[in-house]
This record gives structure tokens, sequence and C-alpha cells, in this order.
């Protein structure tokens, strides 16, 4: 959290105003963090600020270089005070007050994509019940499928890329950290590493073919163990948005139709 003041949550009247606000400041912080990654790759810089190792087929002058870095430092300064704007829009909302401080590890920025471009209507059915597996697939967690469907983009790539990144700081956190998410980050991490199931793995070189978790990739797993943890965090967010609107959530397909409850 970037600050340690308490949050009073806006009425219910406002809350959609902020959402509104919201969606503009993430467009544009979006929009900033992609272009710094471009003026990083132009000065052959990686996000730690270490030299990439990559040749590259153009020389880097003194004067394209300055210019970069004009550039990169330009748009720094504007997505640090977006990042600002985001941060006090996000302690006015129930979720960020309710739900979110709880949640190890979650920062203003993940909340404010999530409800800045989240719309619990639209994912619910026709008995206005918000429907979970709408909301992932919305995000770019549904089924693993549905990257491979033909046809239009089903989910917003930002989100995913946003929801990618909080996934990725579950492996800064140390052992000892008490966060429901990290222990299910770790937990399939060690089940894949010692798992015979067998799982489609793509390669430049060797194409695509199935073979034992065990022998994945280690990044293979990781992102494995990151898509489990977010897919898991959603359901949380889900619930609690929703009980904060007063919706009601469709129960899973298991236990609305074969009476089987997970606890």
């Amino acid at each position: 959290m970037s600050s340690t003041s308490i949050a009073i949550a806006a009425p219910a009247s406002d809350q959609e105003q902020i959402r509104a606000r919201l969606k503009v400041l993430v467009r544009d912080y979006t929009h900033y963090k992609r272009w710094q990654t471009g003026y990083r790759n132009a000065l052959k810089l990686k996000r730690d600020g270490e030299e990439q190792k990559r040749p590259t087929p153009y020389v880097l002058t003194s004067e394209y270089k300055q210019r970069m870095e004009g550039l990169l430092a330009q748009s720094d300064t504007w997505a640090d005070e977006i990042k600002k704007e985001i941060a006090d829009l996000a302690h006015q909302l129930p979720i960020w007050t309710e739900w979110a401080v709880a949640v190890k590890p979650m920062g203003e920025i993940t909340i404010a994509y999530l409800e800045a471009l989240v719309d619990l209507e639209e994912a619910s059915d026709n008995q206005g019940r918000v429907v979970i597996s709408k909301v992932r697939r919305f995000c770019g967690y549904g089924p693993a499928e549905d990257k491979n469907a033909p046809g239009k983009r089903k989910y917003c790539a930002s989100l995913k890329s946003q929801l990618y990144q909080w996934g990725m700081s579950l492996e800064k956190l140390g052992e000892s950290c008490e966060s429901k998410y990290h222990a299910i980050y770790l937990g399939i991490k060690e089940r894949y590493a010692n798992s015979d199931r067998e799982v489609l793995e793509r390669s430049k070189i060797n194409g695509a073919k199935k073979i034992p978790w065990k022998d994945a990739r280690p990044g293979h797993r990781r992102n494995a163990a990151i898509r489990r943890a977010v897919q898991e965090m959603l359901i949380d967010y889900v619930n609690a948005r929703a009980a904060l609107e007063g919706r009601k959530v469709r129960p899973p397909y298991a236990e609305e139709y074969l009476g089987k409850k997970h606890e």
C-alpha cells in the first residue's frame, strides 16, 4: 500500500463516478507503462536499469540516447502522477476498505484495474446473478482453451497483464508471509514439479508436444501457479464486491447442478 492513512469509503452515489475516472486513469497508465517499455528497449535497458544483453541492428548514438532518456524520464513522471491519483481514488472505494486492505499482497493499481474494467452487470446471468467464470474469462484467466479459440479476442489484455504482474509479486513474498494466494502459488509449483500428468508445451525449436509437468520448463510451471493464484483471487474479489453491492453470485456448476460443494 502506498499510504498508511485511514481510508473512508465513498457514498454509493459517488462510486460509479470514481470508477469512471479510474477507467480513464488506468487507460492512460497502461499507455505510459507501454511507452516506458519501448523507451527502455530503445536504450537496451531492463526494468531494473541493468543493460540488456541482446544485440541491436542500430548504433546507439549519444543524440538518440539523450532523446530516449528524456522521453523515459517524462513518462516516468506522468506515470507516477497518475499512480498517486489512482491510489487516492482506490482508497475511497468500499472494496478497498472492506476487502483489499486485508489481502496480501494487494495494491491500489490492481484494485483500480479491477474496479474500472470489470462490470458485474455484464457478467451476470438472466437471473441477475454474477457468473464468476465470465469475470475470469474477461480478465484473461478463463479456461486455457480460450486463448486458442478462433475469432476476436474475448478478454481485456491490459487487465490480464496487470493481474499477471500481481501474480508475479507472489514470488517476492517470504516463506513466513501469511498469504492465502502465496500458499496456493507455492503449492501448485511444488505439485507440478513432481507431477507425471502431461501438459502441452510449445517450443520454437521442437514445436508443441505433450510432456510430464515435472519435465516442463520452470517458467511454464511458474506461470501455471500464477494463473491458479489469480483465479482464486478473482473468486474472492467477485464474492466480496458482489456482497458490497447487494448482488447474488451464481454457485459453481458442480454445486448448482451436481450438488457437489467444495469445502
